[in-house]
């Protein structure tokens, strides 16, 4: 127990140091990092031998790059993404973006959080204790309530996305449903959750699965890449979330969404009959705005960056 609470206390006071002053923050390009909740982890490595690399802190940053605090001697492995304002360290303790511990899950309920590949957390804490010597598992929230009660089917389970898991003995589950469901409503569960805010997700037809009464369509989308299989009368293009059909995009050869929906106009790329590539910036009509022949380099929220030129979203062609 002793030594439980000094690893706690050395967390805070290590933060407690690097906020007072005594090392200047460090900046990080915030282009390179993928955030989760405002805020990112930076993993700080070394390399022995100019062969073998191993972590040795971690430094979580803000949307600007700035360092908000770092970890000591700890892998990647063992932190968690942020969500609603916390974060699970080494399967154990519960941390605010400040680095400062909330709560000691073994010590308060003698319970290991699981820590998910990719350092995914939805939010809710999937915690392991033992029941009369038999590992369960059950759901923890951030406030450590018991959401869902610890049991066997839930031991093991992987991290899918948007709440989403899978186990071999029981499935797929939702646990913003605490319900376990079978493939194709997982499927459709994980398209829905995964459209943008334009409320439109491309949908591409994956020619050598189609046949009978259905076709298989991928997509990817806000870090999601998914199928799901729809009626045979559908076609490549921007669904709404009644998987009805808003832009038929079927008539080229190839296409491919390069961005969302952004004021009504989403950039494409596409090739005609003779093989050649174009990028154009379309309407939910279906009429361009604008047609480069050629790739893209960048885009943003502001301008869309070509070889030799840019365009903004209304399609106004600039230089800079």
């Amino acid at each position: 127990m002793k030594k439980n609470m000094l690893i706690a206390l050395l967390i805070i006071v290590f933060v407690m140091l690097t906020s007072c002053g005594k090392k200047e923050a460090r900046v990080f390009d915030p282009k390179d990092y993928r955030y989760h909740d405002g805020v990112a982890w930076v993993p700080i490595e070394k390399t022995y031998f100019f062969i073998f690399t191993e972590t040795e802190e971690m430094v979580c940053i803000g949307e600007d790059g700035v360092e908000m605090f770092s970890i000591p001697d700890i892998m990647k492995s063992q932190v968690s993404a942020f969500c609603n304002g916390v974060a699970i360290v080494k399967g154990r303790y519960m941390i605010d973006k400040t680095g400062t511990v909330l709560h000691d899950l073994y010590d308060e309920l003698n319970v290991e959080a699981v820590m998910f590949p990719n350092n995914y957390f939805d939010g809710f804490i999937f915690a392991v204790t033992k029941v009369n010597g038999v590992k369960m598992t059950g759901v923890l929230s951030s406030d450590l309530e018991w959401i869902v009660e610890p049991t066997s089917r839930l031991n093991d389970l992987e991290a899918k996305h948007n709440y989403l898991y899978f186990n071999r003995a029981n499935g797929y589950y939702d646990v913003l449903e605490n319900e376990f469901i079978d493939n194709d409503e997982y499927e459709l569960r994980l398209l829905l959750r995964s459209f943008p805010e334009s409320g439109l997700i491309f949908l591409s037809d994956e020619e050598s699965f189609s046949g009978g009464s259905s076709r298989r369509f991928a997509y990817s989308s806000k870090g999601v890449k998914g199928k799901i299989t729809l009626d045979n009368s559908c076609e490549t293009g921007f669904y709404n979330q009644k998987l009805e059909m808003v832009l038929d995009l079927s008539c080229y050869p190839s296409v491919r969404a390069l961005s969302y929906f952004h004021d009504d106009k989403c950039l494409i790329e596409f090739k005609t009959e003779q093989g050649v590539t174009y990028t154009g910036l379309i309407n939910l009509e279906g009429e361009f705005v604008f047609i480069y022949e050629g790739k893209y380099v960048s885009f943003n929220s502001k301008k869309i960056h070509f070889k030799d030129c840019y365009f903004d979203w209304e399609g106004n062609c600039f230089k800079e």
